[in-house]
């Protein structure tokens, strides 16, 4: 170029004539196509292919990719290709169908408060179900105060799902059975309602029956059996069980028995000379329903589409599908109830059998434990052992600690009294008792008449306090349970309190995702965070997000040093802590939290005095002095959360096992809810919302796979300052319980990740030239790098967009386009000739890439 030195005119020949086609160098390409993800419409420079997975992702399925005989599937394969045969730079530039495709996303909800509604499913819930739409929808015990556009939790663990509810339309038309239904019995099937009245004849068990009995020996007035005829086995009409006699067989030796087939299995065992009650079974029923959802076997409770006035008494017999004799079946109306236990159950016990019974001191010398007894153990040891057999039932404790315990064995028993030692028992302990409690053998345990038996209406889990049943009319708090489970093992438990519940239908405005079993937890719960896939398409769905409490934060070896004020406080380290931190206070000794957490409004780093949001409790000064007068202080940790962010590997339809292999992940650790901290959850991983970068137009943030958003940054003022300078722990951390027994945070996964395949078209390839290079699409983005000497739309044969690419390198001059043949069968040399002849340039090369190897 001159030089003009000094102001003036001058004159400056320029060469107008035609110049012929230079050399390009083909080192670095620029290729335009359809990605697993990555930024829409933005060059990127990929300098390896596996540079090209970290930005791109994986190859394409051609079925998943392919719409209207097209497929869109050929990017990555010609990027890999390109680096194989000695490529060094290629800007790959995504296209997407912007208006249609949808980035994947999950909700992190908040872990509820005191006056959170907590609920269990009556029954399960299927996949596609839980809506208007999509019935039926769910039925919950005593749902509370839930209400259309309540947000609530379904399940628990990675299995959890969150949903808006729609509507509470009412109570459900729910009848509660004595005994579980043994076979399944599906909508719409008639449900009678019967009064049989007084017995027609009172006969007797001649042998005892076990569980699982579907023959028994009675003995009496035989002539009186007839088949049909609805048998009462047990020794009180509320602790019978009701079958239909469906064979008789006299016994030759003995003109007074029977041998009598039921139409199904006993639940419980039944001693000799239980009575057999024989009813009148063909008396016209008081009322007749449907079913209105399916019944299963095992269920002991169905839903009817009425329920009318007669459903509900408590002594009178419903009969399912009354007119088929061979499904049929008979049970006691029962009546739903809560049973609070004082406490938790011994084991799981599915579907279990529970009655009353009459468990009291025996009146023997009273024992006591001569060494502390801890949780779980099923080892005590006593001072005296003497009167003591295997079997026997004792009580360990007083009062609402009580426990119920059956002695399995009396290891190396002394031959006289006292005996002091060991006793096995068959239950381990609910809770730890110390060292003196008394220990007293109790009455053999035997039915209480004047209680109805009934069945669990749902699972009760290890641990659970609350039991379901069918029926507890007339129970009161004090009263003495036996759980006998489907295994034969019995646990014994002290009645709290007693509910009558309700049961209501909750319809959902979206369907559930996946199946949940009957008592999975239903749990008013709040959004707190959005994740969302940093780049729409399906891909996203493939992301898995887990949320855990850091078990050491970032302030963790300080103590409360001095209490200036109660809003006003020292450490004696402030180290780690700033503005937004949430400090708990633990006792020096237990290390158990002491009060509800703090947070730190201002720090005055000059002087470490922390300046509180909220001011120390009563309770919380009072530890701290109590701490101080004996030589310490409270502990104080801060309390952040770790996100950790998994994605899966692609599906494989031949090895389905390797579809929850994990190809990456990214762990944020020290995460704040607060955004006047440094570690803010928005600004660490990065906003949805936030200003996009010039570089690939996402976000700012640091993951590579997810952006999020605070719910409270969208509330309006003053209520979003409050929310956003609250004390917020995180989102609820659920586990799954993994093999071994071992913990594991819950991996939710993310969903509704969409790619629009199916609109996605020519126009999107070729995109839109602007004078703003940041606005330029498609094709046209290529114009931002100058060094790009090859251009392709791999895959893409039709002639607008090859015709765009030839325009597109003839306009800039120094670009040679690389294009496609047809895919066969479209390859023949006529096909590639007829091809050939649409453009007429030297700006291009017909690429054939398709080999058809025979085998």
């Amino acid at each position: 170029m001159p030089e003009y030195l000094a102001p003036g005119v001058y004159v400056e020949e320029i060469d107008t004539g035609s110049k012929p086609i230079e050399g390009v160098s083909t080192s670095t390409a620029g290729v335009v196509g359809v990605t697993e993800r990555g930024p829409v419409d933005v060059p990127i420079l990929i300098t390896s292919f596996g540079e090209f997975r970290r930005w791109f992702g994986e190859k394409l399925e051609i079925q998943a990719f392919s719409s209207g005989g097209r497929a869109h599937c050929h990017l990555p394969g010609a990027v890999e290709g390109y680096f194989n045969n000695g490529g060094k730079r290629v800007f790959v530039t995504r296209v997407l169908d912007t208006a249609g495709a949808v980035r994947a996303d999950f909700h992190l909800h908040d872990r509820g408060d005191v006056a959170s509604v907590e609920t269990v499913l009556l029954r399960s819930a299927g996949e596609q179900t839980g809506t208007a739409a999509s019935p039926p929808g769910l039925y919950v015990l005593d749902p509370g105060v839930l209400a259309s556009g309540d947000n609530v939790r379904v399940g628990d663990g990675s299995d959890a799902e969150y949903h808006e509810i729609d509507s509470v339309p009412g109570n459900a038309n729910d009848v509660a059975l004595n005994f579980s239904l043994v076979r399944s019995h599906a909508a719409t099937t008639p449900v009678d309602h019967l009064s049989p009245g007084a017995a027609i004849d009172v006969l007797a068990l001649d042998a005892a029956a076990d569980p699982g009995d579907a023959e028994v020996l009675l003995g009496g007035t035989i002539a009186s059996l007839a088949l049909g005829q609805i048998v009462a086995i047990g020794p009180d009409p509320a602790l019978a069980e009701h079958r239909f006699v469906i064979d008789i067989t006299p016994v030759p030796a003995n003109p007074n028995q029977a041998r009598v087939e039921l139409d199904s299995p006993l639940a419980r065992a039944h001693e000799l000379a239980t009575p057999a009650e024989l009813l009148d079974s063909t008396v016209a029923p008081t009322a007749s329903q449907q079913l209105d959802l399916d019944a299963n076997g095992g269920d002991a409770l169905i839903f009817l589409d009425a329920l009318g006035g007669a459903f509900n008494i408590v002594t009178d017999l419903v009969v399912v599908d009354p007119g088929d004799p061979v499904r049929r079946e008979a049970r006691r109306i029962g009546e739903l109830h809560t049973l609070r236990l004082t406490l938790g159950a011994y084991a799981d016990y599915p579907k279990a059998f529970v009655h009353a019974v009459v468990l009291n001191d025996d009146g023997s010398p009273v024992k006591a434990l001569t060494s502390a007894a801890v949780e779980g153990t099923r080892v005590i040891s006593v001072d005296s052992r003497d009167g003591l057999a295997p079997g026997d039932v004792v009580r360990l404790g007083t009062g609402a600690e009580a426990e119920f315990l059956t002695v399995e064995q009396i290891p190396n028993p002394a031959l006289g009294p006292p005996d002091p030692g060991n006793l096995v028992l068959e239950q381990p302990l609910r809770g730890s008792h110390e060292t003196g409690v008394e220990v007293q053998r109790q009455t053999p345990p035997v039915p209480d008449l004047t209680r109805p038996a009934s069945t669990l209406a749902l699972t009760a889990e290890d641990g659970a306090q609350n039991l379901v049943v069918t029926d507890a009319t007339g129970f009161a708090q004090g009263d003495r349970l036996a759980v006998t489970t489907n295994t034969g093992d019995i646990f014994y438990h002290e009645v709290d309190t007693v509910v009558v519940p309700n049961a209501q239908a909750v319809e959902l405005t979206q369907p559930l995702a996946r199946n949940h079993r009957a008592a999975a937890a239903v749990v008013q719960r709040q959004p707190l965070l959005t994740v969302e896939a940093l780049d729409a398409g399906s891909w996203g769905n493939r992301l898995l997000v887990s949320v855990e409490d850091e078990e050491t934060g970032l302030v963790s070896r300080a103590e409360l040093d001095t209490i200036v004020t109660p809003t006003s406080v020292r450490l004696s380290s402030a180290s780690g802590v700033e503005a937004g931190s949430v400090l708990e206070l633990l006792d020096p000794d237990s290390g158990g939290a002491v009060g509800d957490p703090l947070k730190v409004a201002e720090l005055d780093r000059a002087t470490g005095t922390l300046t509180l949001a909220t001011a120390l409790s009563g309770a919380q000064q009072a530890a701290e002095a109590a701490a101080v007068l004996a030589g310490a202080h409270l502990s104080v940790r801060s309390r952040e959360l770790r996100l950790t962010v998994r994605l899966l590997r692609q599906p494989d339809p031949a090895v389905p096992s390797r579809n929850r292999a994990i190809v990456d992940s990214e762990m944020f650790r020290h995460l704040s809810m607060d955004p006047r901290h440094s570690r803010y959850v928005q600004t660490v991983v990065g906003d949805i919302q936030g200003e996009l970068r010039r570089s690939d137009r996402r976000p700012e943030g640091e993951s590579w796979h997810v952006r999020v958003r605070d719910v409270a940054q969208d509330m309006a003022e003053p209520a979003r300052t409050t929310a956003l300078e609250s004390v917020r722990l995180g989102p609820e951390t659920l586990h799954d319980i993994v093999s071994g027994g071992r913990r594991r945070a819950a991996r939710h996964p993310l969903a509704r990740g969409e790619d629009s395949i199916n609109t996605l078209a020519d126009a999107h390839y070729v995109g839109d030239d602007d004078p703003e290079p940041e606005n330029r699409t498609g094709l046209q983005s290529l114009r931002n790098e100058e060094t790009i000497s090859l251009v392709a739309c791999p895959g893409q044969t039709s002639t607008f967009v090859q015709g765009a690419v030839i325009g597109h390198c003839e306009a800039l001059r120094y670009r040679f386009a690389v294009l496609d043949g047809e895919r066969p069968p479209n390859d023949s040399l006529a096909d590639v000739q007829a091809q050939r002849q649409q453009f007429d340039t030297k700006y291009a090369a017909l690429y054939h890439p398709w080999l058809l190897v025979a085998v």
